[in-house]
């Protein structure tokens, strides 16, 4: 009897191995990405991997964080637990003179608005504000009359700690928040003065752009990763390892990427969405998963008998760059924007990425 257990158990796995063998790979469930592309007009949705799929909304998906308390946008903590925004005020000379200015204050108050209080003292002009990644603060852009700096102060009250080095004197400071507390931060040193082309509508005319570095700081310590580049498109990787930003190359406008522990760096040619673009990059993102950026260009298209000028209308377009190693890196698509009321083309002036879950054929 024992042996006929033996052999009847012998002969089960046997079967049990050849049926798993032969069974069908189960699919395997994956995240499919999309990038929203928004603009005055609307936002489009862009399936970039499995078929050129797009389609219009006319807002997007909501964020969560997002509060309207008087004149001006706030935004909720992470926790849900209070709310930051802004509140106009009017600076005179003296009482019943002339308006010299607004003074723009920062709000914090509990969710729904109750026991408003203000948040920061001695900083009278402020610009950009949002919430650090865990909760604990409120990072911002600020002016105390030397030029701009950037911020961070507890939610509870206390005095700002200045995150910036040195003062941007043209410039307000563009700065992305990392989980981990760091901030990267671009910081105005300079201006560029670009000619129109003479033959075009505005002869002799000149652009300013700002010029200046781009910079890491932990609170305690600024590291400058990139040096006197025109201000650019960045975003640094979720992981906080790389900084990716719209440059130059030999080649001409690149996407750039670099290890901001090393400061190794290498190019991604815009011709290499196009070749025969010469625009740089206006906006850009990093996947949350860090294997793929989302930029987007604007290619004049007005006709001019030596080509378009700066500020043309333009045609928007929105390209991705896998990291990730595949041979056929780049992709581009172009959202059909619905015009304004003027018939004007409508730049895209954000970007983010957005995922469901489906299988990846």
């Amino acid at each position: 009897m024992n042996g006929f257990r033996l052999w009847a158990g012998f002969f089960g796995a046997v079967l049990k191995a050849a049926t798993a063998m032969g069974a069908a790979p189960q699919p395997r469930e994956q995240p499919v990405w999309w990038v929203e592309a928004g603009a005055f007009t609307g936002w489009v949705e862009i399936k970039v991997e499995g078929g050129d799929v797009a389609k219009r909304q006319p807002k997007p998906r909501a964020d969560g964080r997002w509060v309207k308390q008087g004149p001006h946008r706030g935004w909720m903590s992470p926790d849900g637990k209070w709310e930051v925004y802004a509140e106009d005020v009017l600076k005179k000379l003296k009482p019943g003179g002339k308006l010299e200015d607004v003074r723009v204050d920062l709000m914090v108050a509990d969710a729904g608005g109750k026991n408003e209080r203000r948040l920061i003292e001695g900083l009278p002009y402020k610009y950009h504000w949002d919430w650090s990644p865990d909760g604990n603060h409120v990072v911002c852009t600020a002016d105390q009359g030397d030029g701009w700096h950037l911020y961070r102060v507890p939610h509870a009250g206390g005095d700002p700690v200045r995150l910036s080095g040195t003062a941007s004197k043209h410039f307000k400071i563009p700065y992305h928040e990392l989980p981990d507390g760091r901030v990267a931060y671009f910081i105005a040193t300079g201006v560029e003065e670009v000619k129109f082309p003479e033959n075009g509508m505005t002869p002799g005319s000149v652009n300013s752009y700002p010029v200046g570095d781009l910079v890491v700081s932990d609170g305690k310590r600024n590291r400058t990763v990139v040096e006197n580049v025109r201000e650019p498109a960045f975003d640094l990787s979720p992981d906080g390892g790389r900084l990716a930003y719209g440059g130059r190359s030999a080649a001409g406008p690149a996407v750039v990427v670099v290890e901001i522990e090393t400061a190794k760096s290498h190019s991604i040619p815009v011709t290499e969405f196009n070749p025969t673009w010469a625009c740089g990059v206006e906006r850009i993102a990093f996947r949350p998963d860090g294997a793929a950026l989302a930029v987007t260009f604007s290619v004049g298209t007005r006709f001019r008998r030596k080509g378009p000028l700066p500020g043309d209308d333009s045609e928007q377009h929105v390209g991705v760059l896998w990291l990730d190693g595949r041979a056929n890196r780049t992709r581009v698509f172009r959202p059909e924007l619905p015009p304004d009321k003027h018939k004007e083309f409508q730049r895209i002036d954000s970007i983010r990425w957005c995922r469901d879950q489906g299988v990846m054929k």
